[in-house]
């Protein structure tokens, strides 16, 4: 058999090339070798390797169907106002979408046109009628770092850990005071008890401190 040419980071057209998708079986029996490719528009696809070397796949489809090309940002790690970005989430109806941790803890999606702009600055948290005053002990909002619900995207059903597709990695992550620690891991397993264990010297203490006066006031 032919040896495969590692094709990744290489570019095709619009496809950027991220990564070995292996072999795949056509009705035919015949097998061909697919690579994970990223189109520039942000749409992410198996294609064959043979059409890419011979130039006849070169985007997920979207110059063919008249679609504008999108140059994606690039801002992770970037901060605006109080937040900063983590990962690219998604193109839609001509704008990129990033995640970003606030300085409160919350994570929050945001256009990168607004964040560019100064239009968004926080996860809401700066506005004056947000429900967190209660919850404020010093400059921690412990309702948030109290939380164990995840963010609607999140895949994992862990908050403060989710999947690098670009590293092929699970994420642990948490932040405090505006300090952000993660760690990459190859199981899901390994994220989530790391999380858990920063949860545990991070929060707890600031968590029963809070409680405790709490039932001072009483």
């Amino acid at each position: 058999m032919t040896d495969i040419i590692d094709r990744t980071g290489m570019r095709y057209g619009r496809w950027l090339v991220i990564g070995p998708d292996g072999f795949k079986e056509y009705p035919s029996g015949a097998k061909q070798y697919f690579w994970h490719c990223r189109c520039d528009c942000g749409n992410e696809r198996s294609v064959n390797g043979l059409l890419l070397q011979a130039g006849r796949s070169k985007s997920c489809g979207c110059s063919r169907n008249g679609m504008p090309h999108v140059t994606r940002l690039k801002l992770e790690g970037m901060v605006f106002g109080r937040l900063k970005v983590i990962e690219y989430v998604d193109i839609s109806k001509k704008r990129s979408y990033w995640r970003c941790l606030c300085d409160c803890g919350k994570e929050t999606v945001v256009a990168g046109k607004s964040l560019k702009s100064g239009k968004t600055a926080s996860c809401g948290c700066l506005r004056p009628d947000y429900p967190s005053a209660p919850y404020l002990f010093g400059n921690t909002n412990v309702a948030i770092i109290r939380s164990k619900e995840p963010r609607s995207t999140n895949s994992s059903g862990i908050r403060g850990v989710f999947y690098d597709k670009s590293r092929g990695r699970w994420v642990g992550q948490i932040k405090l005071h505006g300090k952000a620690q993660c760690k990459r891991f190859h199981t899901l397993e390994e994220a989530a008890e790391w999380r858990a264990q920063k949860e545990r010297e991070l929060f707890e203490p600031i968590i029963a401190e809070f409680e405790e006066s709490r039932e001072k006031l009483k």
